[in-house]
């Protein structure tokens, strides 16, 4: 019962899961409303919300898939600068291994 999506549960009682926490700050909605932007902050996570109850799909707004991809972006280059380091503790001479 705890998790049901009813305006007690999720308001008052903040009983979610951490993926449906995630899909409702970020993928569906906003985490902070902003009265500068009522469209975007206001309108348009009550659509997303509409038509991911009633066809199952998230709709995802550009500027998250944009910060995914900045994400996705940084987490490459920090995985080749470990790959750069550990090559370069490799190759140093009088270093045992």
């Amino acid at each position: 019962m705890r998790y049901l999506p009813t305006p007690f549960h999720t308001k008052f009682a903040q009983q979610r899961t951490a993926l449906s926490q995630y899909i409702q700050q970020e993928a569906v909605g906003t985490r902070m409303r902003r009265w500068e932007r009522p469209l975007h902050d206001f309108l348009m996570p009550y659509l997303r919300g509409t038509v991911e109850r009633l066809t199952g799909e998230n709709i995802i707004p550009s500027e998250v898939e944009h910060r995914r991809d900045l994400d996705t972006l940084a987490d490459e280059l920090t995985y080749l600068r470990g790959l750069n380091e550990a090559a370069r503790t490799r190759s140093l001479p009088g270093r045992r291994t």
